[in-house]
Parts: structure tokens; sequence; C-alpha cells
């Protein structure tokens, strides 16, 4: 079978060395790898890299299929029985127009997190939406309080989530906690965000850059690094 069969390879690079295999995924080469330096660069965009690590970080660019990605891999967690929380980000539609984004807990509650125009609230912007930042603490803070065993999804680590400090510690504690592992979507640019940069260049985190040939088989992939961490 095709997912069974692979090369191991060693691949010698002055700053970086990984130690990898390639497998055949539905005609996709996936690369898995151990990172020893903090900055990897793959021209190939068919190439999953994965780092050592048991947290899990997401990226890709805007509409490449992040969050679909996260909300199949749950519904895989809740089949196995594994425990999990946290929450979605979600565009906001008027007909075709898109004039915002929701936050979306995995219990199903939905709040606001940036519009074109919030009557009354005047927070920081993000090109042409207003960011409700109290709304989006409301919903977002209470989900780190999980159990220690649970699979903690942060969808997503944005430039819009950053406005609230008191996320951005409870997310740096929670990444430094024992026991609760994370599954989280962040921003493909580099050097954007210094939060994100540093949730980056942790050792204990998985890249996974998701592309349109690899974004239907992570879902199990990741449920299976999972179960193994």
């Amino acid at each position: 079978m095709l997912r069974s069969r692979f090369i191991l390879a060693r691949i010698s690079h002055s700053r970086v060395e990984l130690n990898f295999r390639y497998r055949l995924l539905k005609g996709t080469c996936c690369l898995i790898g151990h990172r020893t330096e903090p900055h990897i660069r793959h021209s190939n965009s068919n190439l999953l890299v994965i780092m050592a690590g048991h947290h899990v970080l997401l990226t890709g660019p805007p509409g490449i299929g992040k969050t679909t990605v996260v909300k199949k891999l749950c519904e895989l967690l809740k089949e196995k029985n594994m425990m999990y929380q946290g929450f979605f980000t979600e565009e906001v539609r008027n007909g075709r127009e898109r004039i915002g984004f929701d936050i979306v807990s995995t219990f199903g509650k939905h709040g606001t997190l940036a519009r074109v125009s919030i009557p009354n609230i005047r927070g920081p912007k993000v090109g042409k939406y207003t960011v409700d930042v109290s709304s989006f603490e409301a919903l977002a803070l209470p989900v780190f309080d999980c159990a220690p065993s649970s699979i903690l999804i942060l969808d997503e680590i944005g430039k819009m989530e950053s406005f609230s400090k008191p996320f951005l510690s409870k997310t740096r504690e929670a990444f430094a906690k024992d026991g609760i592992k994370i599954l989280a979507t962040i921003p493909v640019a580099r050097n954007a965000l210094p939060f994100v940069d540093e949730l980056r260049n942790r050792k204990d985190c998985l890249l996974i850059q998701v592309t349109k040939e690899n974004r239907e088989d992570l879902p199990s992939e990741i449920v299976l690094h999972l179960l193994k961490t």
C-alpha cells in the first residue's frame, strides 16, 4: 500500500539537519522531520514539514482551509472519546460580502471578534475591521480552564487576537503546562507578530504547512500523532 511505503534519507545542511521519511499520500510527498534550528526553508509547497514536539501549529495562507482541518480533526477526536475544548474563527457574511469574523467555542457559543463597523465600540483596527476585544475575551479566555489531559483548540492566534493581552498571557501559560496538548492555527507570515514567532520557534511544537494537496489527509494524520505523544 502507498501509505506504508517510505524511503529513509538523511540531509545535512550547515544550519539545519533533518532525519526524515518520505511517504506517498495520494501522490503527494509528505516530509516528516526533526528540527534542530528554528528556521527551515522549503520551496516545494507540496511538502508537509513537521518538526519535533507534541503541540501542533497549523499555518498557511488565508482561505487554504486551516479552520476546516481543525473542525474535521475535532470530529475525529469526538469519535475517539478524546477530550478537547477551545474555539474556532469563522467568517461572517452579508450575502457575498464578508463583513467580519465571529469566534465560536467548541460548545457552540458565538461571540463577535471583528466587524466592518461596530456601533458604539471603538476598538483596534485591522484593515477595514474593528476588533471587539471584550467580546473576544468573554468567549476565548474561559476555554483555558480545561482538564490536564485535554486538547486545547486555538483557531486562531493572529493579529486580531493579539490585541488581548490576557489572551496572550494565558496562551503562553498553556504552552508551558504539562499534560495539555495544543492545536492552534497561526498566520503564514514571519516576523509580523513577535508572539506568533515565539510559538513558531518553540522546540515542543509541530509546524504544519496546510496545502490543497495535504488538507484532506491532515485531520487523521494529526490525530494519530496526538494519540502517540
